[in-house]
């Protein structure tokens, strides 16, 4: 980025710090949010994390209906949870268990910190209610599954 003194031959170092009164904008997770991207050897060590994540989440159930008013009852926003849990139960390695669970932290932590608007709140939910398919699960239509088989 090239300083608006740079040009003119004043030193650009004092442009481009801030000033003492100015305030800063910058966003930092809490001092508790450990986010771990390692790999697990074992489906054993993962589940400890998998736990941690259902317990945050189910913990956060209550505070998560007054910050953005959605009108649910505390039962079906834990049987969404569930839902959104139980989709995953069949993943058997340990790396995309991994994966689910830093997603799943990552996707607590925005909604902890309110950077979710509630319309994707609601989309989330809606769009949990009315999945049918498993992950990982051909989803053909009957009209490719007969434009593949000829």
């Amino acid at each position: 980025m090239l300083a608006r003194g740079a040009a003119s031959g004043r030193s650009s170092a004092r442009l481009l710090r801030p000033s003492a009164g100015a305030a800063r904008c910058v966003s930092t997770p809490k001092a508790g949010a450990v986010f771990n991207t390692y790999s697990s050897e074992t489906l054993d060590e993962t589940k400890p994390k998998v736990q941690s994540l259902y317990r945050d989440t189910m913990r956060h159930l209550p505070r998560l209906n007054e910050d953005f008013a959605l009108k649910m009852t505390p039962e079906q926003l834990r049987a969404v949870v569930r839902r959104e849990f139980g989709r995953f139960t069949k993943v058997d390695d340990p790396t995309k268990v991994d994966l689910l669970t830093f997603k799943g932290r990552q996707h607590l932590e925005e909604l902890k910190m309110q950077w979710k608007q509630r319309a994707q709140i609601m989309h989330f939910i809606n769009d949990s209610a009315n999945r049918k398919v498993e992950p990982g699960a051909a989803s053909r239509s009957e009209f490719l599954s007969e434009f593949y088989a000829a």
